[in-house]
């Protein structure tokens, strides 16, 4: 089943990434049970349209927007099933095993390396980062395995 949204307003754009499309939101009226589809475009600062997804990014939270994805964060470390932010990254983007550079061909497997982990050999809840080393995706599979 296809929807067709009908307006009689002019078609908007979005001011920062040029989509003409946002976030589409379906609402079903209680008294007849018709099904409306309602258009989110915010206001940017200058007072021009900007769909629903550029205003999560650089309004209302533009700390996480193109900057840091917080998942993915350099800062974020996993210490005892909790995840941590840290202040100061402590990585360096290489592997202590396989010598791996993030971001680079990997010469042992031929592949790029996009990230690294850090890896916990003991924990200690005085310091979160003592004991621990820097390795790639692939030998951090490894050393949970098979150490």
């Amino acid at each position: 089943m296809t929807w067709k949204i009908t307006s009689s307003r002019p078609k908007r754009v979005c001011n920062t990434c040029g989509s003409d499309k946002t976030y589409l939101e379906r609402y079903k009226r209680k008294k007849d049970g018709k099904i409306t589809f309602v258009e989110h475009w915010k206001k940017d600062n200058k007072g021009m349209c900007i769909c629903d997804k550029c205003y999560s990014r650089y309004i209302k939270q533009p700390k996480w927007g193109p900057i840091i994805d917080p998942i993915r964060s350099p800062l974020r470390i996993t210490f005892k099933d909790k995840r941590i932010r840290l202040k100061d990254t402590p990585r360096i983007g290489v592997c202590n095993f396989c010598r791996a550079v993030k971001d680079q061909i990997n010469t042992q497997t031929g592949k790029l390396c996009k990230r690294t982990h850090i890896h916990h050999e003991q924990y200690h809840d005085d310091d979160l980062l003592k004991d621990t080393i820097e390795v790639c995706a692939r030998c951090h599979t490894w050393l949970r395995y098979h150490v």
